[in-house]
């Protein structure tokens, strides 16, 4: 494949009840569902790294951010951190950006888009799958991969791709965003 590549399986029962135990934090900062034409509005998410927010909300700005920092969710919720840390490490990141858990529901989308920027540019895009399984389907550049509880990729973000999530209950991802030599 050439737009997906299985990186790892990691054990995430921990990361799962973790995030089962904040959910009531998806959703609070809206950045990448609310604005006009987004292709996530289906999804509810938390963040825990990202852009400096003090710059604004501007969405060119914020594609164009490479810095990231920590968001007061990477202190509160350790466990996050720490399995974030072990990808960072297990594919010999060099700097780490975004960090985002993600959540769509059964039967929603992610609309077609690429992911587009100095930061899309400057960093690989990993997936580590909270909750998938049959159902959990990833397209990009006319491939399309069922991403299981526990399996790590390395997706092509920088192409057209698109989500669907046809399995009977939540799709939950931890999306980050790391450069490697």
């Amino acid at each position: 494949m050439e737009h997906f590549s299985k990186v790892a399986d990691m054990d995430v029962s921990e990361l799962q009840s973790t995030i089962e135990e904040f959910s009531e934090r998806f959703g609070e900062l809206p950045l990448r569902t609310s604005y006009e034409g987004s292709s996530h509005t289906e999804v509810e998410d938390i963040l825990f790294r990202g852009p400096d927010l003090w710059i604004g909300y501007d969405l060119l700005q914020l594609q164009n951010e490479i810095q990231c920092y920590s968001y007061p969710n990477w202190f509160d919720i350790e466990t996050v951190a720490w399995y974030a840390m072990e990808v960072f490490k297990g594919v010999e990141g060099t700097q780490l950006g975004r960090v985002i858990v993600t959540r769509l529901p059964a039967g929603g989308k992610i609309y077609e888009h690429k992911d587009e920027g100095d930061a899309a540019e400057h960093y690989d895009r990993f997936h580590l799958v909270i909750k998938g399984g049959e159902g959990d389907i990833f397209h990009s550049g006319g491939e399309s991969v069922t991403m299981n509880t526990g399996e790590l990729w390395q997706v092509d973000n920088m192409n057209n791709h698109s989500v669907e999530n046809n399995m009977t209950e939540e799709r939950v991802h931890m999306v980050l965003d790391i450069q490697r030599n």
